[in-house]
Parts: C-alpha cells; structure tokens; sequence
C-alpha cells in the first residue's frame, strides 16, 4: 500500500510527527509518520484509532488508512484560528468559536481527552468545515477536561484580545467560575452557561 503514496510533499514537523502532503487512492491526503527524534511509543498508531471513533461523531479528519506506521488521512483546507479571527466578521467568529465547543463536549461526553486545547491554535482548522487536528496524545479518562481547556484559551490575554477587537467579550472570573461548575458536573444545564458565554 506505501508505493501507491506519490506526490509527497513535506508540510509540517511536530515533537512526535512529520506531516506531509500526497496523493493517496486518486485524491489529495495528509501522510502522518513518526519523528525519528521522538522516543514517544506508537502515537501515530493512537492517532489512527482515535480518528476511527471520532469519525463516527463527525470530528476530526477523515481516516483514510494506516499501515507500516503511516496514517493517511483526509487533507483538510483551511485557516487556523487565529488567521480566521483575524481575517472575519463577529458574527462568523461566534459560529466556529460555538461549533468549537460543542465538538469538545461531545468528547467530554465520550470520556475521551484531546490534550492541548488550552493551546490549540495549530489544531483548528475552519474551511467548509470546523476541523480538530492532531490525535497523536489523545486519551480516555474519567476526568476529562477539553470544555475547561478551551475556556481557558477563550480568556487568555492573547486570543481574549484577538475576539475582543472584533466585539466579542467573555468575562474571564465568571467564566471560571461556570468551567468550575461543569467540570464537578458535566451536565447540559452547565455546559449551556458557557456556551451562552460566546455571543
């Protein structure tokens, strides 16, 4: 299956991964395979797995394959979140900051942890669709906590003054206090107070 792999072309470099573009069954795709570097153990294999269940959920790209420890999955056309701010209007802001939300309480849901969404501005993709990339160090727990980490990107000062240049306000202490409430519960009726949040 590896020599029908063409067109590579080097796209990005990761701690765990190195990412490439190619064309792969007729289509354009992205070829994730590990790091040399990196002494991590089967992450690209982890990746893989995750994206099987959370296709189910419409999150994430589409899996395509893995085999010889390369994952081939859907090429994603996009910004990343912060050019998107950057570059549109309130009111398409809200959509994916909202869009954003709910696909982390579906995994708060799913007892599964993405890792890094108190960061995750290389892990948001928005074209025709609002796509959450890089698996690699997700987990399952009882615990999880991508609701809570993605609160607390929406307040830090940098992207906090990002969406408050475009009119978008969300008060910081309040909404720790509603992430302290959900994370005890994880219920709708909390996760709702902070959906509300982003208007």
């Amino acid at each position: 299956m590896k020599k029908e792999i063409k067109n590579k072309e080097f796209l990005a470099k990761g701690k765990r991964g190195i990412v490439y573009t190619a064309s792969y069954g007729g289509g354009k795709v992205v070829i994730k395979e590990k790091n040399p570097k990196s002494t991590a153990i089967n992450r690209i294999y982890n990746e893989a797995n995750f994206l099987k269940k959370l296709n189910k959920v419409g999150i994430g790209p589409k899996f395509i394959a893995f085999f010889d420890d390369i994952l081939v999955m859907e090429f994603v056309e996009g910004m990343l979140i912060e050019q998107f701010v950057k570059e549109n209007n309130k009111g398409k802001i809200v959509k994916v900051l909202k869009n954003v939300l709910q696909q982390m309480y579906k995994l708060d849901k799913l007892g599964i942890n993405k890792e890094e969404m108190n960061r995750p501005c290389k892990h948001i993709i928005i074209g025709k669709k609002v796509v959450l990339i890089d698996w690699e160090r997700s987990n399952n727990t009882i615990s999880p906590k991508n609701v809570t980490q993605f609160c607390q990107f929406l307040t830090s000062s940098k992207f906090g003054s990002l969406i408050f240049e475009k009119g978008i306000v969300i008060d910081k202490k309040y909404t720790q206090k509603v992430a302290k409430e959900y994370k005890q519960k994880l219920d709708n009726v909390s996760f709702n107070k902070i959906y509300s949040l982003v208007k």
